[in-house]
């Protein structure tokens, strides 16, 4: 099973790259497929879905984050998990109109987000 995530490019490009690293490092299900803009991902998530896969979605500001809420009948079907770019309540409110499996704020998130895809992994496994 694969990984799309979309991960657009920020004012910290180390934390990024640290990040899809991680990712990289830690998805062993398939293929981490990394879009970094959302015409990318609207267009991924449009085609035909052979097989199911889990989204990791990070947006970079409030209007991304917005976006991604107008687009979330395209994410309905996916485990999702969305790092947000900031833990204000009103971008937290926001984040969750998307139905992830979990929603925090991405500064600090690296533990996180590796255990819970190794959990994605191990449940995918048991399935």
């Amino acid at each position: 099973m694969d990984l799309i995530v979309f991960l657009p490019p920020t004012q910290e490009p180390s934390v990024d790259a640290n990040l899809l690293d991680l990712v990289r490092q830690l998805w062993r299900m398939g293929r981490v497929e990394h879009h970094a803009s959302l015409e990318a991902l609207g267009a991924r998530l449009g085609r035909p879905r052979p097989e199911p896969f889990h989204l990791l979605l990070c947006p970079a500001h409030a209007a991304d984050l917005d976006r991604l809420v107008a687009m979330r009948d395209l994410l309905a079907e996916s485990p999702t998990i969305c790092l947000l770019p900031d833990n204000l309540p009103h971008t937290l409110a926001r984040g969750h109109l998307l139905h992830p499996r979990l929603v925090i704020p991405r500064q600090g998130s690296e533990e996180i987000i590796a255990q819970v895809l190794r959990n994605f992994q191990n449940r995918d496994k048991s399935n």
